[in-house]
């Protein structure tokens, strides 16, 4: 394989990664990048066994190129954390998520999502990602991607 999932990365690859991810599993199922010491699987039974395999597999160390190499675990989000800290949170954060539960909370979801839609049907469209980030940083978000997206002269 000549080309890195890392030198792939493009806004081609953001807008059609099919292709990068069947080379991937055509050429380097098992892909290893030296350069920033990750591995990336891209076969479905290969990525189903590391989901099992915590000692062998970690996402302490992050889940995109972006942010890999930190000590993410550190975060105490459950995303980078690895059994037996994720396990506790994952049977914690399900008890919330229950079919019952989800069904009691419907309704109020349903009428969040209609306020926020409503004021862009007669609009023709709108950015939701903008949007999103847009009040996500208005409630004192201290993302990396607010911070980006008021560098690049967002939110005007």
């Amino acid at each position: 394989m000549s080309e890195t999932p890392h030198e792939d990365h493009d806004a081609d690859l953001d807008e059609d990664p099919y292709p990068a991810w069947k080379r991937l599993r055509d050429g380097a199922p098992v892909y290893h990048n030296e350069e920033y010491d990750f591995w990336a699987l891209s076969r479905f039974h290969d990525i189903e066994g590391a989901q099992k395999d915590g000692v062998t597999f970690s996402s302490a160390r992050g889940t995109v190129l972006e942010r890999m190499g930190q000590d993410l675990a550190a975060t105490g989000m459950m995303i980078f954390l690895d059994p037996p800290g994720h396990t506790a949170l994952r049977t914690l954060v399900s008890r919330a998520f229950t079919p019952r539960r989800v069904g009691g909370i419907q309704h109020h979801v349903r009428a969040i999502c209609d306020d926020l839609l409503d004021c862009h049907v007669e609009g023709g469209g709108f950015d939701d990602v903008r949007a999103t980030l847009l009040r996500s940083c208005r409630r004192g978000s201290s993302s990396l991607q607010c911070r980006q997206h008021r560098l690049a002269g967002g939110f005007s």
